[in-house]
């Protein structure tokens, strides 16, 4: 059992992660109350621009971070990129909250939304993939990687497939010990091809449902996924 994770001190993954405003303490002292509660595992985002901004200190900070956990009992699922709320972080000091305790109130896509179409982003974003997981990939600390949360997003998802593909490609040539997943989200047709890719590319399967009980049951109901399937099966692949 587990939940997204980031410190209250922290208002998106830039400011969870950069030097100046790692807090160890407050990491520390709220999963502990996640332990007390039972849970054992977090969902913890990282960001592109932390590693061109300090690799080393990231990766430093990283493991200061699953040293904590994993003393609590809890492992973690690292999400590399993000489509979700605005697109053009910035690195340094981050706004400050207008509107505390609103959820998302300053959450950052990563990559910035101009370079998921641009393909002269893409090495670098290929070298942050491949240097994180490249540093923890065979952690046992680590449970599970998301490479991509809720691609496309809102916009129209064939703007994120392509770059989706590759995140899953560099994961893979990593050879990471842990399984990888990225999160099935909308079943409307237009999303389809993207759903078919994210069940057939990753080792388990995960989703989001923003609903009640009775909503995320129907949510998980095969039969869009058949209909997705059956557009866009290859010859002798199953689901």
């Amino acid at each position: 059992m587990g939940t997204n994770f980031i410190p209250s001190t922290a208002i998106n993954q830039l400011e969870m992660w950069q030097a100046a405003t790692f807090d160890t303490a407050t990491i520390r002292r709220e999963l502990g109350w996640a332990a007390d509660l039972g849970m054992n595992l977090m969902r913890v985002y990282l960001h592109d621009l932390l590693w061109e901004q300090d690799s080393a200190g990231l990766v430093a900070r990283m493991d200061r971070y699953l040293a904590i956990s994993s003393e609590l009992g809890i492992k973690t699922m690292f999400v590399l990129f993000d489509d979700c709320w605005y697109g053009n972080a910035q690195p340094g000091p981050q706004q400050v909250s207008t509107d505390p305790g609103m959820h998302n109130n300053y959450w950052l896509q990563s990559p910035r939304f101009a370079e998921v179409m641009d393909e002269s982003a893409h090495p670098r974003l290929e070298r942050y993939t491949k240097g994180v997981m490249r540093a923890f990939g065979q952690d046992p600390r680590v449970a599970l990687w998301d490479i991509y949360n809720e691609p496309g997003n809102n916009h129209l998802p064939e703007v994120a497939l392509p770059l989706l593909k590759k995140v899953m490609t560099w994961a893979r040539e990593t050879q990471p010990s842990q399984p990888l997943t990225t999160g099935v989200w909308r079943q409307e047709r237009e999303y389809w091809e993207m759903m078919l890719f994210q069940i057939e590319n990753s080792d388990i399967l995960t989703f989001h449902a923003y609903n009640d009980y009775e909503g995320t049951k129907n949510h998980c109901q095969p039969r869009q996924l058949w209909q997705a399937h059956d557009l866009y099966r290859i010859p002798g692949q199953g689901l």
